[in-house]
């Protein structure tokens, strides 16, 4: 394994050759083995696919930032401005691309990943900030400001495509051109979150799920366009809402404001509030707050903004139906900010109104330094070091492959 701990590394390239389009990898860091990366800046790098040349076909890159095949994990890390690039093929993970050939995890703790891409010309656009086909879980991050675009149709910030577990709780995905997928997990979750602002012309806003089942606990889904639906779209499987605030969002029509149900289930647990009042696809739906008289509910939400803990909310503004509205059902100890849910009974959605937020959380994300730690055992990372003044700065790599 190896350890990448205070280290500023930046501007790193992969570009696959050209003729019959090389696959380029890693842009910043290839790892086959497992790594793990403190209070790092990993930016400003790039996975180019080569073009094509006469009858030959382009290909993708993956993992702008990084391409992982063994366990991953990120710690008061920040990956930003990664792109990963792809001309006839598909291009994955502007930041990360994690595709193990086990069980391996993928570990996203208190980091930021920020202003990444994905972009294909004639291709999909898979995770702009994250491409994972194993075990996932994010907690207590931030995922924002990426941008997935294709000629193909297919783009998105977090791509799942697995039949392993997907997590993510107390964390923000915000203002991102291109929304979540989540495809196969044999388990997904995401609890005590916020997703806000993001925008999706193929499918949810927010989150589009083609898997067997999600549970979306306690979180806030507001402000998002979609194509198919403003904030959720469930294209197969059964999502299961507790305690949650599915309002605010724009979608194609009326209907398919706040959720579109194309197959599946979306199932109310109770505690949650919906913006719309049509809840003829929401099972068990009478137990939902929502509007009464056709129209829009009114979540009454304060702007997402630091409000405490270590990541953006949405804070409920006084008189909010979403305040002692949550339900009693699998509620947690503390909201996204930590702050506990002790403020008479729990309210709908990731911020508990009038709850104080414990002092001396910190901040997510890494600041870097040029002086990189690098420890390795048992492994081969394929990272090029140099020795500048006695002192070990980490450079990406340039590779082509033909």
């Amino acid at each position: 394994s190896t350890t990448i701990d205070n280290c500023d590394a930046t501007g790193g390239d992969s570009t696959g050759g050209n003729g019959d389009g090389g696959r380029a990898y890693g842009g910043g860091i290839y790892s086959k083995f497992a790594a793990t990366f403190t209070d790092s800046v990993i930016s400003n790098c790039s996975a180019t696919g080569g073009a094509g040349n006469g009858s030959g076909s382009g290909r993708g890159g993956r993992g702008g930032g990084m391409e992982g095949l063994g366990a991953v994990t990120s710690i008061d890390t920040t990956w930003q401005g990664n792109a990963a690039t792809g001309v006839d093929d598909s291009a994955y993970g502007g930041a990360i691309s994690f595709a193990p050939s086990g069980t391996q995890q993928l570990t996203v703790t208190r980091s930021v990943l920020s202003g990444n891409t994905a972009a294909s010309t004639n291709g999909e656009a898979l995770g702009a900030a994250i491409s994972c086909g194993g075990v996932i879980e994010i907690r207590e991050s931030t995922i924002s400001s990426s941008t997935a675009t294709s000629g193909a149709g297919g783009a998105d910030t977090i791509h799942h495509e697995n039949s392993s577990t997907f997590l993510i709780e107390r964390s923000t995905i915000s203002g991102n051109a291109g929304g979540m997928t989540i495809v196969g997990s044999s388990s997904a979750t995401i609890v005590n979150s916020t997703i806000s602002g993001n925008s999706d012309p193929n499918g949810g806003g927010g989150i589009t799920t083609d898997t067997s089942s999600l549970s979306l606990t306690f979180c806030t889904i507001t402000l998002n366009n979609g194509g198919q639906a403003g904030g959720v779209f469930v294209s197969s499987g059964v999502v299961t809402m507790i305690g949650t605030i599915l309002a605010g969002n724009t979608g194609p029509s009326a209907a398919a404001t706040d959720f579109l149900v194309s197959s599946g289930t979306l199932s109310d647990g109770g505690g949650n509030l919906v913006g719309i009042d049509d809840v003829s696809n929401f099972t068990n739906g009478a137990t939902q707050t929502g509007s009464t008289s056709g129209g829009l509910l009114n979540p009454m939400l304060g702007a997402l903004m630091d409000n405490g803990g270590l990541t953006y909310t949405h804070a409920p503004q006084s008189g909010s139906p979403a305040i002692d509205n949550g339900g009693s059902t699998a509620v947690p100890s503390t909201d996204q900010r930590n702050a506990p849910r002790n403020v008479g009974a729990a309210d709908a959605g990731a911020y508990e109104f009038g709850a104080t937020v414990p002092s001396g959380q910190g901040s997510a994300g890494g600041e870097g330094d040029s002086r990189c730690s690098v420890s390795a055992t048992g492994g081969n990372i394929w990272l090029l070091l140099l020795a500048i003044s006695g002192m070990i700065v980490l450079v990406l790599m340039r590779r082509r492959y033909a």
